[in-house]
């Protein structure tokens, strides 16, 4: 009952709100920035129209960069994206990251991680564990695709891989989004592959967020692990340009462990 509200609270407090298109930063090379929506782009000029209705010929000479992907209008209003809205804490979304870039980050301080993602098309990520005194150091490797995407619906997929030293699993998956970047529903499917077999029994995953503030979000899961026992999340992201902050707790539902019910979950990267 407890997984069943948790879902319900998760479905019907994140479908809301509609963003418009992306729109792109242009930074130029005296060190001024430019918000607006590109219109033409030529050998020689780039052509915008601002937030205020201005089109502005920029010769290319004065241009340092253009940055897709980190603002959105919404409602009305100036928003920034999420750049990790191609996850939540652990559990993946329907989107890959947007663009090309690098994330180098770390999980629970002792979970480096690096994220590379090439035309917001594909995208793999990696890490291994860093335990003191440890034996064996877990790690993982989780190339994902981009299917289908929209302003109001992502569709991707991928594998994970991960184990310690020569014992390793694999979990395949698809994930679809729906709603924007900054409000939305994610439903993903998997299935454990291990020894030459998939596992008969597929796993689902259950995500939403809300953006709360220009450069906050809620976010939550509920992992559908069997009949009996549903493990969730739910906490907070902060981001910006730099990177991302993830502070929140995990805990499995009609669990029988005696004292503190959460496990803490802490996350931090920043774009290279």
């Amino acid at each position: 009952m407890k997984a069943l509200i948790f879902i319900c609270f998760l479905a019907a407090s994140f479908l809301h709100g509609k963003s418009d298109s992306d729109l792109v930063k242009i930074i130029l090379k005296d060190g001024s920035e430019l918000t607006g929506y590109m219109l033409s782009e030529n050998t020689d000029t780039l052509v915008i129209k601002t937030l205020s209705e201005v089109t502005i010929n920029l010769p290319l000479s004065s241009v340092e960069s253009v940055k897709k992907g980190f603002y959105r209008i919404e409602n009305g209003s100036l928003r920034k994206n999420d750049p990790d809205a191609s996850h939540f804490f652990l559990a993946p979304s329907g989107r890959v990251m947007q663009g090309t870039q690098i994330r180098l980050g770390v999980y629970e301080l002792f979970f480096p991680f690096l994220a590379v993602s090439y035309d917001s098309r594909v995208m793999i990520s990696g890490g291994i564990s860093l335990l003191p005194g440890a034996k064996q150091q877990l790690y993982y490797v989780a190339p994902k695709v981009q299917f289908l995407s929209s302003s109001s619906f992502n569709l991707s997929g991928g594998f994970l891989l991960f184990g310690a030293d020569d014992d390793n699993y694999s979990f395949v998956y698809g994930s679809g989004t729906l709603g924007s970047i900054g409000y939305a529903f994610t439903v993903t499917l998997g299935y454990g592959y291990s020894g030459g077999d998939f596992s008969k029994e597929g796993l689902v995953i259950l995500g939403g967020e809300t953006q709360i503030s220009e450069n906050s979000k809620i976010i939550a899961e509920a992992w559908l692990l069997t009949s009996e026992a549903t493990m969730i999340s739910f906490g907070m992201r902060n981001f910006g340009f730099g990177g991302a902050f993830e502070f929140g707790f995990y805990t499995v539902l009609n669990s029988k462990t005696s004292g503190f019910p959460f496990i803490p979950w802490l996350g931090v990267n920043f774009n290279l």
